[in-house]
């Protein structure tokens, strides 16, 4: 039965309700189990509780050992750091000459003015391995992510994978491990730890530390010296029509081939996703388009105010994203704690069957019966909340209905199109703005512009009352 699983409430979930419902019939010869002997089963889930025992007291004894190897400042990890290796019969770092080198050449490049996407396309040009491609070429690691782009991808270095080796205390010499950490043996997730253990002098240095301070301490002031750029009234609602990824607001500048500015900069919306292929859109273009927009269904929600409020009060008020993502969550949860709580009185009945047949000690009884209840009782306790929360939740979400549709009224008549917009008010009654954009050549100027063709707009809960009133 330990092959099934070691989690006894998940095991006992399978070969209690699970199978049976599935008509499957489960066999486990060394534990003499089977699921249509009624007989045997009694004890089927003491024997899961043991099977659970000794993961945990596994886990707890490889913990133990990773825990002195680290303080040894052995590597417990599969993947030694770009620019080290590890060779057979040593638990330790040693340096890579080759990586080494590329190591100091970014730090150097950095220290004498290079921005990382200026690091990242230098060495690009000059064919340098990425770190992951060098794992690939050593180890054979990544084969599924080389596999049907290998020329494309062994020589495309990313800003990301120059800054976190600005970033990596680790190249001046010190360890540092337990980064990361699993709260339960039952789980996968790694949860950062508030404490890492710091190991120093265990491995050698490939940069001395005046030097990581010195990259260290630019990289800080580049990162105070960049403020978020103004007037971005459209800020999370443009998506690409094509990729449907969120459009950024960014800075453009028209260069020459040669490398000279042709003209100033310009605020403009891009889809920044590899190979789509929506074009930039200038921010002025789209914003006098989006006030057109609002004038008019401004105009058509001011001459019909009545059916407005009349119209949507009757219907069923939506859930934002957020609200409907949280509300999902919770129904999950309450489904899977009532299924908890159905097993645990399956247990239940099975430990007082199984005592009045004489099969359980007393003192075996009575001690797994107190952890049964406490465990039953917390999960009782923890679907009566969830069930409070929930029924909170809808009735939040039917009385705001009114409400939130008085607002968006009084926020039209208050404001106009231009006001709408320059104010950050799009946010609350727009969801998405999807612009479809094309080439056109104007004959007048002579000149060949990213011309907006067309524009949709996915409203919060107006969407059917616009369309029947247009």
């Amino acid at each position: 039965m330990s092959r099934l699983g070691r989690n006894y409430l998940q095991t006992g979930y399978y070969i209690e309700e699970y199978f049976p419902q599935k008509k499957v019939r489960y066999i486990a010869i060394n534990d003499s189990f089977d699921t249509e002997s009624s007989v045997e089963d009694d004890f089927a889930p003491f024997k899961n509780i043991i099977n659970e025992w000794y993961a945990k007291d596994i886990s707890k004894k490889i913990k133990s050992t990773f825990l002195v190897k680290r303080e040894n400042g052995e590597m417990v990890s599969g993947f030694p750091l770009y620019g080290y290796k590890y060779i057979n019969g040593i638990t330790k770092r040693v340096i890579s000459e080759e990586e080494a080198n590329v190591v100091r050449l970014i730090f150097d490049l950095y220290i004498n003015g290079k921005s990382c996407l200026e690091i990242s396309r230098y060495l690009s040009e000059h064919k340098i391995y990425t770190p992951r491609y060098s794992f690939y070429k050593k180890y054979n690691w990544f084969k599924n992510y080389f596999s049907d782009r290998l020329e494309t991808y062994k020589y495309k270095w990313n800003p990301e994978f120059v800054r976190n080796i600005i970033k990596n205390e680790e190249y001046t010499g010190k360890v540092i491990l337990n980064k990361k950490e699993k709260k339960s043996y039952k789980s996968k997730i790694k949860t950062k730890t508030p404490e890492s253990m710091l190991i120093v002098g265990t491995s050698p240095a490939i940069i001395s530390l005046e030097t990581y301070t010195k990259a260290n301490q630019i990289f800080q002031r580049n990162k105070s010296l960049k403020q978020p750029l103004k007037n971005d009234f459209l800020r999370g609602l443009l998506f690409c029509p094509f990729c449907k990824k969120r459009m950024s607001f960014c800075k453009k500048i028209i260069k020459n081939r040669d490398g000279t500015i042709k003209k100033q900069e310009y605020m403009a919306y891009i889809c920044r996703k590899s190979g789509c292929h929506q074009r930039a859109i200038k921010q002025s273009s789209i914003n006098e388009i989006i006030i057109q927009e609002l004038n008019v269904i401004r105009d058509i929600i001011l001459k019909n105010q009545g059916k407005f409020l009349t119209l949507i009060e009757n219907k069923d008020f939506e859930m934002n994203a957020l609200d409907h993502t949280i509300h999902k969550i919770n129904l999950a949860k309450l489904k899977s704690l009532e299924q908890d709580s159905k097993s645990m009185d399956q247990k239940i009945e099975c430990l007082i069957s199984g005592r009045a047949d004489g099969t359980i000690p007393i003192s075996t009884y009575h001690s797994l019966l107190n952890k049964y209840s406490l465990e039953k009782e917390n999960i009782d306790d923890q679907i009566q909340n969830l069930k409070r929360r929930v029924q909170s939740e809808t009735m939040n979400c039917k009385i705001d209905s009114s409400n939130y549709y008085k607002k968006i009224l009084d926020i039209f008549k208050k404001y106009d199109g231009q006001s709408l917009l320059e104010k950050n008010h799009c946010g609350k009654f727009i969801l998405k703005i999807y612009p479809y954009v094309e080439k056109k050549y104007f004959s007048e100027e002579k000149v060949t512009r990213n011309y907006i063709k067309q524009i949709q707009i996915d409203y919060i809960n107006i969407n059917t009352f616009i369309k029947e009133s247009l």
